[in-house]
Order: structure tokens, then C-alpha cells, then sequence
């Protein structure tokens, strides 16, 4: 058996975080989450989005998105993915989740074959940009369930 991209995530706190998607809060709905390793070799997670409302004027409902979560060690990138599982599987099941639910296995079926296990849980997400240590600038990701 292979091992799995997520080993250890049960461990970690939540996090938000990514790439793509600018500051603002918005309100999303998931079409895919899916793992990848990008053309610099990086393992990566990738959550596409639908935008369903946003602060941000950039995204008419509708817009499609991408919450981008590359797995780099040391980063808190786990804690990021975990932040994102656990507030689409709050939503999929319409009460908050705890930290508990989401391991190894949670993630791997979530992100398995064309990624849509969890395609239409909606999700709220406050972006905002944080200073790196280099001077830059990477935007972090606060998710939380939606109930309906």
C-alpha cells in the first residue's frame, strides 16, 4: 500500500490557507478537491471553487476559483488542508465537525478518483494577505461549514 500524501494530518490543528483565491470573505461551493504535483514537482492540493458571494468585487457569482495548497514541509500545510476538510464536511453534514474528524483516510477518499466526493458543499472562506519573512506577500485562508 502506497503511503498515503496525508500521514499525520490527524495531528495537526486547522489552518487556512492556499494560493488563487484574493482577499475578501466569500461564500463557496466546492466542485473538486483533488491532489497533484505541479511542474516545479511540488505535491499540491487543490480545491476548485464556485464563488457564490464574495466582499471581494473581483468575483461575480459564478466565478470559478482555486483554494491551492502546496505541500511543503515546515509550512503548516496540513493544518491549511485540515482547516478546508473540516469546514466542507461541516457542511455536508449540516453541524460543525471537530478536529478528530478528519484523518489520513478522511483525506485520500476526499481528494480520491475525480475528486467530487464532496462537489457541491458550500463553505464560507475570509481571505487576506500575510507578509512573508522575505518581504512577500501569500494569502491565508480561514474556512468555516455553511448550514443550511
Amino acid at each position: 500500500m502506497a503511503l498515503s500524501l496525508f500521514k499525520g494530518i490527524k495531528d495537526q490543528s486547522s489552518q487556512g490557507s492556499g494560493d488563487y483565491l484574493g482577499p475578501g470573505i466569500h461564500r463557496l461551493k466546492l466542485i473538486k478537491a483533488i491532489t497533484k504535483t505541479t511542474r516545479k514537482r511540488a505535491d499540491a492540493v487543490i480545491f476548485n471553487v464556485e464563488v457564490l458571494e464574495s466582499s471581494n468585487t473581483r468575483y461575480a457569482k459564478g466565478a470559478k476559483s482555486t483554494i491551492f495548497i502546496t505541500a511543503k514541509v515546515d509550512t503548516g500545510w496540513l493544518g491549511d488542508c485540515k482547516n478546508v476538510a473540516i469546514a466542507l464536511l461541516g457542511s455536508r453534514f449540516g453541524e460543525a465537525v471537530g478536529e478528530d474528524a478528519v484523518d489520513e483516510e478522511v483525506m485520500d477518499a476526499m481528494t480520491a478518483g475525480d475528486g467530487t466526493m464532496m462537489a457541491g458543499a458550500v463553505f464560507k472562506c475570509d481571505a487576506f494577505e500575510v507578509p512573508t519573512k522575505g518581504g512577500g506577500k501569500f494569502t491565508k485562508y480561514v474556512c468555516e461549514p455553511v448550514f443550511a
